[in-house]
């Protein structure tokens, strides 16, 4: 994809910003009062990505300023996604930095046997108060 701009290593996931298609974490929609941003990793081609997906969302999530709320969208998310429990590590990693300090709610969506498990298999490595903003 041809991009109209010239990356940058410090705003731009070097991935998404010739693939947008390669991670999925992307801000819905924003209000005066919060953020909403989406995942669905059945839609992203690089779903093994660990290292990547955890700088894509470092880069979104390092400016928020505001509250937000984070969709976990499960639909078709299967057993190729269970063999990498690395992307969830790191996911949890980067929640667990600081960087989650204005997260207000986890909403997962359409959720799937598979992601019930990869749930069930983070869930002890998951901090208490993030925890606690999940929404089944």
């Amino acid at each position: 994809m041809k991009n109209n701009r010239d990356f940058n290593v410090y705003t731009d996931c070097d991935r998404c910003f010739y693939d947008p298609q390669s991670h999925s974490f992307h801000k819905l929609h924003e209000n005066n009062a919060e953020i909403y941003y989406y995942t669905c990793p059945s839609k992203a081609r690089h779903y093994y990505d660990a290292d990547g997906i955890y700088k894509h969302m470092f880069i979104e999530m390092k400016d928020i300023q505001k509250k937000w709320v984070w969709i976990i969208d499960g639909d078709d998310y299967g057993i190729k996604h269970l063999r990498y429990p690395s992307v969830g590590k790191k996911i949890v990693e980067l929640l667990d930095s600081g960087l989650s300090d204005n997260l207000v709610q986890i909403i997962i969506i359409n959720e799937t046997t598979c992601l019930n498990l990869a749930l069930k298999y983070l869930w002890k490595s998951i901090p208490t108060n993030i925890r606690k903003l999940i929404l089944f």
